[in-house]
């Protein structure tokens, strides 16, 4: 069992040596750059995209107010000009109609100038945006070669040691290779040493019953953290 354990170690010793290449890259500044640039660009098309919607919905309130505005003028003008009464209480009655009319006019005239307003200074944001989104586009492009290059460079180093790892991990136990990366799964590092009746990964001290195990099998597994835990 403690000769399980050592291949076990060995194939970690080799899963991490991948691990720190690959986040050697990872945590490249080119990387990093071109996936903030590609969040920016994605987020400038989506704001662009919303403002075309609300721009072409003010655009139809604007078409449907000048066609009131149109209609309200034309009846405005018509009883006006072509039917007014002689009789006292009916040139009252038009002119309160009137007056009506000229009010509506009033307020979808003032709608009207908002709406426009408003697809305006849309229009100036939706430029805006699609500024934003080509200069990040472009940005993304080219910090996605710069990391791109970065990649291919240690791509050779990487494949090597996975080889390495991979060869190791057939010889690993079946059952710790799954907790292995089950727990590695979770961003927890699957193994810790025995220090004094504690688990050299969370620290907590263990039961007699369970440190009695790990020396007289080489290891245990720590009830709290779930690691494997072994015996240096």
């Amino acid at each position: 069992m403690i000769n399980e354990i050592s291949k076990l170690l060995e194939y970690q010793q080799a899963d991490l040596k991948v691990e720190a290449e690959e986040k050697k890259v990872k945590s490249s500044n080119e990387r990093k750059t071109a996936n903030l640039m590609k969040q920016r660009y994605e987020l400038a098309v989506e704001e662009r995209k919303k403002l075309i919607a609300r721009r072409d919905e003010a655009e139809k309130e604007i078409a449907a107010a000048q066609a009131e505005v149109e209609k309200l003028t034309s009846l405005a003008d018509i009883n006006r000009v072509q039917n007014a009464p002689e009789d006292t209480d009916a040139l009252k009655k038009l002119l309160a109609d009137v007056d009506k009319l000229t009010s509506s006019l009033t307020k979808l005239e003032n709608k009207l100038n908002k709406v426009s307003a408003d697809v305006e200074a849309n229009e100036k944001k939706i430029n805006e945006y699609a500024s934003v989104a080509n200069k990040s586009r472009e940005e993304f492009n080219t910090n996605k070669a710069e990391y791109e290059k970065i990649l291919a460079a240690v791509k050779p180093e990487i494949d090597r040691l996975k080889a390495e790892r991979d060869k190791l991990e057939k010889g690993v136990n079946p059952t710790f290779l799954a907790k292995y990366k089950a727990l590695k799964k979770n961003k927890i590092v699957p193994t810790a040493p025995l220090n004094d009746r504690r688990c050299g990964g969370c620290h907590m001290e263990m039961p007699s019953f369970t440190v009695s195990k790990a020396l007289k099998n080489g290891y245990c597994e720590c009830e709290n953290c779930g690691r494997i835990v072994y015996v240096e």
